[in-house]
């Protein structure tokens, strides 16, 4: 079922000793992930609700990245669509 949620995770919290594999695991399973038009049941990520709100994401990612955080997999906007890895 494709759909927004109103909460989100805002962090995670890995050992050090497992991180490098839990990160790659995470961006392994996104990259399977099924983006498109949120009629469609195969759909797994749809688009955000409003134009403004996937702009305001691609503003933190790119203020995390200009604070030293590390892009490892997508991050831009297409439309209110932010990509998935690639």
């Amino acid at each position: 079922m494709a759909g927004q949620s109103c909460i989100s995770v805002q962090r995670v919290f890995v050992q050090r000793s497992v991180f490098q594999s839990f990160l790659w695991k995470v961006v392994e399973h996104a990259a399977k992930l099924v983006i498109g038009d949120p009629s469609n049941e195969a759909t797994e990520v749809g688009p955000l609700i409003r134009l403004g709100e996937a702009e305001r994401v691609e503003a933190w990612v790119k203020e995390a990245v200009e604070s030293g955080a590390k892009l490892v997999a997508g991050g831009e906007r297409k439309g209110s669509v932010i990509t998935r890895p690639s």
